[in-house]
């Protein structure tokens, strides 16, 4: 268990900002990604821990007052989480099915799940989050009031974390429209902003970068969650039999995505999606995943295999396109195009992976170095206390106390004191006293302080003693 205060220092990065992007350039598929929870188990029992809190200032867990505002921005926010996850499966599942791509997309429609996705509250009350193992995504709802970002998410070793801050929490639209945003960053899906387009640590394989400006992506992922692109549209020519027998032209407006809906999600959201899964997913995709399929956006010459787009020309894509509808026979025309990624990325991940073993096997070394060396040093210690011990030492003839000559022995007045540790090992050393002089001295911290006080030559190393 770790304290909240610490949390967001802790945290890693969940999304480098570019489309369609994973965590590294490699398949490095991170633990904390909520996509496969939400697959794995059906979307059903999604645990969910969500904070209202100021992380400099927790003292309103105490105050009642301040309790019941938590309480209140805790139920205000609630009802938006499972409703934007359901609406990026239910537009991807309905974007197949609208599109005709079943047969082609069976795999992905299966994988999907079959019921709405259910979303556990472990905290129904707002009380703190503090057990990080008992969720699968952290939700603060931070009161401090910030310009700028509105939300970001971040990716734990088991857990993704949504920061929602109180500019953009406290209007519904505006939260609605957040939240699926950031839902999308929780399912493996990256940023498309420009000015994050050249970030040092966006992956360089599994990106549009390369093929399209990141910023002219009508995306949910982009800015379209907030309304500020247009949706995609082409003007189509529909040609008719006019009254007179001879054929009219006339112009209308088409909406290439999901023309009835008015969810923000786009045709490249759906793209992204379906990579992601395919990411995620490998074993459970059809020869699709590695043969390659065409963007659902009908205006866009992209086709995505192994979860790397590839840009086509018009005549590969309807190559593409009749190769997909005569069933896959045959080569598929874009092999040659994803192999020479696909062999950078096989090259980076060997790298990555001899560079993990070189390190491994020098904190094992190091390991083997340091436990050689505590042992060496523990052998010379014990010897140098045997040597102590076994080792006959003298002093005078006299109580340490009282400085009148004393004698040992069953039938002597003396006795011996010696300061020991838990284990018997002597430590500060012994000393001789009358037996009616050592008073106090019984007392282990009474007998340290007292042989700290005395002249060396009335303390002995080791309790072997002999009289001079």
């Amino acid at each position: 268990m770790k304290k909240i205060f610490s949390f967001c220092m802790l945290l890693l990065l969940a999304m480098p900002a570019s489309a369609w992007v994973f965590l590294a350039d490699t398949q490095e598929k991170v633990p904390g990604v909520l996509l496969p929870k939400i697959i794995n188990q059906q979307g059903q029992n999604i645990r969910v821990c969500m904070d209202v809190l100021d992380v400099y200032d927790r003292s309103m867990y105490n105050n009642p007052a301040q309790r019941t505002l938590a309480l209140t921005h805790y139920n205000a926010v609630k009802p938006f989480i499972a409703p934007a996850y359901k609406t990026w499966f239910d537009t991807l599942r309905s974007t197949i099915i609208n599109s005709g791509r079943q047969t082609e997309f069976a795999d992905v429609l299966a994988l999907l799940p079959k019921q709405d996705i259910s979303f556990v509250f472990i905290n129904p009350d707002a009380s703190p989050c503090i057990d990080d193992s008992k969720q699968d995504l952290y939700v603060r709802l931070d009161p401090i009031l910030l310009t700028g970002d509105r939300a970001y998410v971040r990716v734990h070793n088991n857990f993704s974390s949504m920061t929602l801050f109180q500019n953009g929490h406290k209007i519904p639209d505006l939260l609605k429209r957040t939240i699926l945003h950031e839902s999308g960053h929780t399912l493996g899906l990256g940023d498309m902003y420009e000015e994050k387009e050249n970030a040092g640590y966006n992956s360089k394989f599994y990106s549009m970068a390369k093929i399209q400006k990141l910023s002219t992506i009508p995306s949910c992922m982009n800015e379209n969650c907030n309304g500020t692109i247009e949706r995609r549209t082409v003007i189509q020519t529909v040609q008719r039999l006019g009254e007179e027998g001879s054929w009219r032209s006339s112009e209308k407006e088409v909406m290439l995505f999901h023309p009835n809906s008015n969810e923000p999600l786009t045709c490249d959201d759906m793209d992204g999606l379906v990579n992601v899964l395919d990411f995620y997913f490998p074993d459970k995709m059809s020869a699709r995943r590695t043969q390659g399929w065409l963007s659902f956006c009908q205006d866009r010459n992209v086709a995505y295999a192994a979860s790397v787009p590839v840009a086509l020309s018009a005549a590969e894509k309807d190559a593409f396109a009749q190769f997909v509808s005569n069933g896959r026979q045959g080569p598929s025309p874009l092999a040659g195009k994803t192999e020479p990624i696909l062999q950078m990325i096989a090259a980076k991940q060997q790298a990555q992976a001899q560079e993990k073993a070189r390190m491994e096997q020098e904190a094992r070394q190091k390991q083997v170095q340091d436990s050689l060396a505590a042992a060496l040093k523990n052998a010379a210690r014990e010897k140098e206390y045997q040597k102590k011990v076994n080792s006959t030492y003298v002093l005078p003839r006299e109580c340490a106390i009282c400085h009148k000559p004393v004698t040992l022995g069953r039938d002597g007045d003396g006795t011996m004191l010696c300061d020991r540790d838990e284990n018997g090992n002597i430590g500060l050393g012994c000393i001789i006293v009358h037996k009616a002089c050592k008073g106090d001295l019984k007392y282990k911290s009474k007998l340290q302080q007292f042989i700290k006080s005395l002249p060396k030559e009335y303390v002995s190393p080791t309790n072997r003693v002999v009289f001079q």
